[in-house]
């Protein structure tokens, strides 16, 4: 709580489907508040371009999508 209001916070999902087909997602905490997806998509492609992500043998292979999520805190 800040000034005695429940605080909100925010997390854009990047989603990702792997070589398997399982999917796969980031997390980024406290993103901008006027991100658009046509900034974040060609990010999400270079992640998958230079393989900076790698579970194992499974490397992603595609972007699955993209969200912002909410989240308030009831205490």
């Amino acid at each position: 709580k800040e000034g005695g209001k429940n605080l909100i916070s925010k997390t854009l999902q990047l989603i990702f489907k792997d070589d398997h087909g399982k999917t796969k997602t980031l997390l980024v905490k406290d993103p901008k508040d006027d991100i658009k997806a046509s900034e974040v998509r060609p990010v999400m492609e270079e992640l998958i371009t230079n393989a900076v992500f790698i579970n194992g043998e499974n490397k992603l292979t595609t972007v699955g999508g993209m969200r912002m999520a909410y989240v308030q805190d009831l205490e």
